[in-house]
Order: structure tokens, then C-alpha cells, then sequence
């Protein structure tokens, strides 16, 4: 019974993981807002579809563009 346990919790794992890294990959952080007065614009002039200032932490903004 362990060894089927430790094996489902390590598939949880790795599905967490894949839907993280998927959700991530939509998006790609330019750098921070106050470098980037008009993100949308930035990132539509590096090809990306749009680009949004979105809190990273500590209450620094980023500008993240859109991947998709």
C-alpha cells in the first residue's frame, strides 16, 4: 500500500507541476514597469501580443507579455 501512495503522490506532483509550467509559459516578464512606462506598447513592439504590469512581489510591478 506505501509504494502505491508514494506513487500517486508523485504523479500529483508531476501533474502540479506541468499545469504550473504551462500556465507560466504564457506569458514572458519583460522586466520592471517602472523600466517599461508603457508595457503594452513594449511588447507589442518585441512581436508579442500584448503586455500587461502585473505584481511580481514585494510591490514591484512587472511587465509581463503576452505569449499566446
Amino acid at each position: 500500500m506505501a509504494i502505491n501512495k508514494s506513487i500517486l503522490l508523485i504523479g500529483l506532483f508531476c501533474l502540479a507541476l506541468f499545469v504550473m509550467s504551462s500556465e507560466a509559459a504564457d506569458a514572458v516578464l519583460l522586466g520592471p514597469c517602472d523600466q517599461f512606462p508603457d508595457c503594452n506598447a513594449a511588447c507589442i513592439a518585441k512581436g508579442f501580443q500584448n503586455g500587461t504590469c502585473t505584481k511580481i512581489g514585494g510591490g514591484i510591478l512587472g511587465c509581463y507579455c503576452a505569449t499566446s
